[in-house]
């Protein structure tokens, strides 16, 4: 049991947010060696740009964005999220964010 889900008469707190859950996850790290085409978006081998992510994400894709300076402009090649909206990429920025 999570403590802090806990009300002060005792009883659990009933949270409406849902999981998110994704089918994919991407990484993009502006500072790895390599070339980009050899790159899968991995951990192991993330993407140099954010639009190579962009290029191969679909929706219910996560893409990490770890820290470093990305300069540029980003056009997402697959249709629209579920919901129908425009939000297919959200990045995570990690370390020192995008400048």
């Amino acid at each position: 049991m999570d403590i802090t889900s806990i009300l002060p008469e005792g009883k659990s707190f009933a949270f409406w947010e849902q999981e998110q859950r994704y089918e994919q996850e991407l990484h993009v790290d502006c500072n790895q060696a390599g070339e980009s085409g050899e790159r899968d978006g991995s951990i192991q081998k993330p993407f140099l740009t954010i639009n190579e992510a962009a290029s191969v994400a679909v929706p219910g894709t996560r893409i990490w964005i770890h820290g470093g300076v990305y300069r540029g402009m980003c056009t997402p090649c697959h249709g629209r999220n579920r919901s129908g909206s425009d939000d297919l990429l959200r990045g995570v920025a990690e370390g020192t964010g995008m400048d």
